[in-house]
């Protein structure tokens, strides 16, 4: 009888040690959360979550919230267009005080002094052209509109990020010279974002911020199964991708001339990059750029530098600030700059230099 009884003390024992070790183990899921219209894009972000610790409906409520507050702090300080946001006061008084905004054009500033042409002080440039907003609606009835060469001309010399006074947080313009961040915004958020989540405890995550993408961490549910995330690259010249690669613990932001332009009434194509030396879109070999690196921030700058400078200094650019740079030319070549160990598989014929 004693024999008995030890027996099932020691079946019971073993059952509620095999349920005290199922409830600790840990169960992970994803759950993903969709922003409309900030930054004036679309964005999501996937996260991957340990249920017994949370659930789905906790991370709605509290992360969905946090960062949706990041992003309304973003629009109401960096827009150009909204008449409340401190960069459009900015604008119109040519003077604020604003912490964010100082510490952002120092930090800024720091590229320019390296790479003149890529520069703040734009905004009088890109509000004449007006190719974000015009790309919305002039094709629908040919009604493009084209600045004049005056009209050009009359707004270059007040684009000079060396004459923004700071102040300590006090910002000074000239009277003709306006700000704009649109080419480091997104990438300035996505690393807020990112910040925000590995302090919330996240290992594993996806941002893509109106294409600012990045990833964090390895995925818990794919783990040893050989499953990793990948990245597509867009090709700029048809309806496929250029290459697929696969990247750990860093941003991808392309930069290229396909996506946002304007048209005259002789087809030619204006994009939405513009060449402060001329007024005029920038005008090289290059087609598009990507860069990849572990700031979202950083990877916006130097995107768009590249494609202002073209493939010769692009290249040193890319080296000097060791990133990885995925050049494509117009005439369908694809450089592939400082590699770093990042994985790439060609996904079409175009000739690949480097890599």
């Amino acid at each position: 009888m004693k024999s008995k009884i030890k027996n099932l003390i020691i079946i019971c024992s073993l059952f509620f040690l095999i349920i005290l070790i199922t409830s600790c183990q840990d169960a992970y899921l994803f759950t993903t959360l969709n922003y409309d219209f900030y930054l004036d894009t679309s964005s999501y972000i996937t996260i991957e979550y340990n249920a017994n610790k949370t659930n789905k409906d906790k991370i709605k409520k509290d992360v969905y919230n946090d960062i949706e507050n990041i992003l309304i702090k973003m629009e109401n300080t960096f827009s150009p267009s909204k008449i409340e946001s401190s960069l459009y006061q900015l604008n119109q008084n040519k003077t604020i005080e604003n912490d964010l905004i100082a510490s952002l054009i120092k930090q800024t500033n720091e590229y320019s002094n390296k790479y003149p042409l890529f520069d703040l002080s734009i905004g009088s440039l890109t509000s004449l052209w007006n190719i974000s907003k015009q790309a919305e609606y002039c094709y629908l009835n040919n009604n493009c509109r084209i600045p004049t060469d005056e009209e050009i001309k009359k707004v270059l010399p007040s684009i000079d990020y060396t004459n923004i006074k700071i102040d300590n947080n006090k910002i000074s313009l000239n009277k003709d010279m306006n700000l704009d961040f649109g080419a480091i915004i997104k990438g300035y958020t996505t690393d807020l974002i990112k910040e925000y989540l590995i302090n919330k405890g996240y290992y594993f995550f996806v941002i893509n911020l109106g294409g600012n993408v990045y990833i964090s961490g390895e995925s818990k549910i794919y783990q040893n199964k050989g499953e990793v995330v990948d990245v597509l690259i867009e090709n700029p010249f048809a309806d496929n991708n250029l290459l697929q690669i696969y990247p750990h613990n860093q941003t991808i932001v392309t930069s290229g001339i396909d996506k946002r332009y304007i048209v005259d009434k002789m087809g030619q194509k204006y994009h939405h990059i513009l060449n402060k030396n001329t007024g005029y879109p920038a005008d090289n070999e290059i087609e598009q750029v990507t860069i990849i690196t572990a700031s979202s921030y950083k990877a916006d700058i130097i995107s768009t530098t590249v494609l202002l400078y073209g493939v010769s200094i692009g290249e040193n650019i890319i080296k000097d600030e060791d990133v990885t740079g995925i050049i494509v030319t117009k005439n369908k070549e694809i450089y592939i700059i400082n590699n770093n160990g990042i994985e790439f598989k060609p996904l079409n014929d175009y000739k690949i230099i480097g890599g």
